[in-house]
């Protein structure tokens, strides 16, 4: 993955460049904000449910670190300015909303089978059987994510 980070903050890191000279020219504060939500950061969350399982934790303190630079340059402002783990966990669940209620999405086939019960227990954002035979690339994966994040 470290290969793939480096050709998205090289991407971002053009962008910034590109806001600054737009700033320098007297680009209000608003409209930038709105170029970056719509060039870098669709960049860095391009894809994001494929790939951000593999990355390791240095490479996600560098996201984290620019998109902290990006906050304080107020480029990117948000009332609660959300993590990379927390727009990573956005789109998760935005994938898995479109491939669950979607019935010819192509993904809809990873999905394992759906299971019931007779009985009442405590809801589940979801109602897919629940395989305990997981290796390494499966915890990578978004759909485990989705899945199996309540359950321990």
């Amino acid at each position: 993955m470290t290969k793939h980070i480096d050709t998205i903050m090289a991407g971002c890191a053009r962008t910034v460049y590109g806001l600054r000279t737009l700033r320098a020219h007297g680009m209000p504060q608003s409209c930038l904000q709105i170029v970056f939500r719509s060039t870098a950061l669709a960049k860095l969350l391009y894809a994001f449910p494929a790939w951000w399982g593999f990355a390791n934790a240095s490479e996600e303190n560098r996201l984290e670190a620019f998109l902290r630079r990006a906050g304080k340059s107020g480029y990117y402002t948000d009332d609660s300015l959300p993590t990379v783990a927390a727009l990573c966990e956005q789109a998760d669940e935005q994938l898995f909303r479109s491939i669950k209620y979607m019935p010819t999405h192509l993904l809809r086939s990873l999905l394992p089978p759906k299971h019931s019960t007779p009985y009442c227990t405590r809801p589940r954002p979801h109602n897919y059987e629940l395989s305990f035979k997981i290796n390494n690339i499966d915890k990578c994966n978004f759909i485990y994510h989705v899945l199996y994040k309540d359950c321990f």
